[in-house]
């Protein structure tokens, strides 16, 4: 988007993303703020100053929590659902209980996802394709149709701070993502 839109040119922009050292090895070894893979502030013909920014990159899951709890910060209803991390809801390195829960939410993504595997005779896991994996897994408990609708949502309309503070199912599980 970035490196396809004129808005962003002889500009100074930051992109702030939410990467932290403890999700992965490769992770650890990010920089904390850099000149983003966008960035051509050195360009002749076309100058675009980006940086980026890993607010997060140095606090544990544990701290993160924290400062949600003491500022009251509404976690993301993904969160609220059971999923442990919020890059994608198809995550391919979602687990057995992952997609059971995605096909209970949202059947459709499932059965296109599942076709896909079908059809380029490759699966995402590497032993299983995601009906198989769905048999060995259990949707989320407790999942809700707000809270399943909000997260599906194109538009954030939740409260982004709560009087009533409660740690979502998702904080402290497992979520797909490399290790």
């Amino acid at each position: 988007m970035i490196n396809n839109q004129e808005r962003f040119l002889n500009k100074r922009t930051l992109v702030i993303t939410g990467e932290r050292a403890q999700e992965s090895s490769a992770r650890a070894k990010y920089k904390i703020f850099e000149p983003d893979r966008a960035d051509n502030r050195d360009g002749r013909r076309i100058v675009r100053h980006v940086d980026h920014y890993r607010v997060v990159h140095a606090l544990s899951e544990e701290k993160i929590w924290e400062l949600m709890e003491k500022y009251k910060v509404n976690p993301h209803s993904a969160y609220k659902l059971s999923w442990g991390r919020l890059s994608c809801m198809a995550c391919i390195f979602g687990d057995k209980n992952q997609w059971a829960s995605v096909k209970e939410i949202d059947p459709a993504r499932f059965r296109k996802i599942s076709d896909y595997e079908k059809q380029f005779d490759c699966t995402i896991h590497r032993t299983k394709n995601i009906a198989e994996l769905i048999q060995e897994g259990k949707p989320y408990a407790n999942m809700n149709i707000i809270d399943i609708h909000q997260s599906m949502a194109t538009e954030y309309r939740e409260n982004i701070f709560v009087k009533k503070w409660v740690l979502p199912q998702g904080a402290f599980s497992s979520g797909g993502g490399p290790s």
